[in-house]
């Protein structure tokens, strides 16, 4: 169905937040017959099915990976446009009557990606900043004919990297746009992972760029377009980069080298990158004592 929204809003495990993402989505300015909404979820709950069928959001019962849930989604949808809504998250009132007409007077445009405010689990501002375009499915809408749904059915995380590379491959029109049009919270069960105390966030950060690396490494076995595997390339550097400065990673430096000079960033954004590196190489014990308290710090501001 041309010019029509599919809201894709995936739960796993978590109930809490789920009534205020579905809220979000039906209290729209956009007409509802220009949008559906379907919620993919792997338990049952009295007051959220209740909701749901009040509402007459179709519902999806399954269990598996981030990427399972999705594709389950996504077969089921009518929309051509897909906007995605993780369950902790919130859409503004104003989201997908931007994002059909975005679409609508853009016949060429594949992807976008709107910008955020991140609030905390009383939707309370907080400092967090990621403005990667391929950050976060709740600020993503995607063209649903450019995604390959067995390739999704494989992935098991890093979903919103996934979706942004199907855009590269196709090779269409993508726009990265400053408009807020969504909540991002940050809380303890999240991907973002605030802790109690810095050695639990170091720990779930190690543990996230574990996953993430090898995920990304699935990533370059089933895309074949050499920009997709360049900024595929770039995430790696950035990640074990991040690995190495928490102690815990120490890659050779030529390969290091080989990777920045293949990123998909600006030169001076690699420049920066490789200096940083060699700075570490060189100063390696006052280096790590900056980077921990950097981080320590950076724990700190987030909760």
């Amino acid at each position: 169905m041309d010019n029509y929204i599919s809201v894709i809003i995936t739960a796993y495990n978590r109930k809490e937040f789920l009534l205020d993402a579905l809220k979000s989505a039906i209290n729209q300015t956009l007409d509802k017959k220009y949008y559906e909404i379907i919620v993919i979820k792997n338990y049952n709950d009295e007051i959220i099915d209740k909701f749901i069928e009040n509402n007459n959001i179709k519902s999806i019962n399954i269990d598996g990976y981030h990427g399972e849930l999705l594709y389950a989604g996504i077969r089921e949808s009518k929309g051509n446009i897909i906007s995605f809504l993780d369950d902790d998250d919130l859409f503004f009132n104003n989201k997908l009557e931007y994002v059909y007409n975005l679409f609508k007077n853009n016949d060429d445009l594949v992807y976008y990606h709107n910008n955020y405010i991140p609030v905390n689990e009383k939707n309370e501002n907080v400092n967090f900043i990621n403005e990667n375009i391929d950050f976060n499915n709740s600020c993503m809408s995607i063209k649903k004919d450019i995604i390959d749904l067995n390739k999704l059915k494989k992935i098991s995380a890093l979903t919103d990297i996934f979706i942004y590379l199907s855009a590269i491959d196709y090779d269409g029109k993508i726009k990265l746009d400053k408009t807020k049009l969504t909540y991002y919270r940050v809380h303890s069960s999240a991907s973002n992972f605030t802790a109690d105390n810095f050695d639990d966030y170091k720990n779930k950060k190690i543990r996230f760029l574990d996953v993430s690396l090898a995920e990304l490494y699935k990533f370059k076995n089933i895309f074949n377009n050499k920009n997709v595997v360049k900024h595929i390339t770039s995430y790696i550097t950035d990640l074990k980069m991040d690995k190495f400065l928490w102690g815990f990673y120490n890659e050779r430096p030529s390969n290091i080298i080989n990777f920045i000079i293949h990123m998909d960033r600006p030169l001076k954004n690699r420049s920066m990158k490789l200096l940083y590196y060699a700075i570490v190489r060189l100063k390696p014990h006052y280096f790590m004592r900056y980077a921990i308290e950097k981080r320590k710090n950076d724990f700190v501001r987030m909760i």
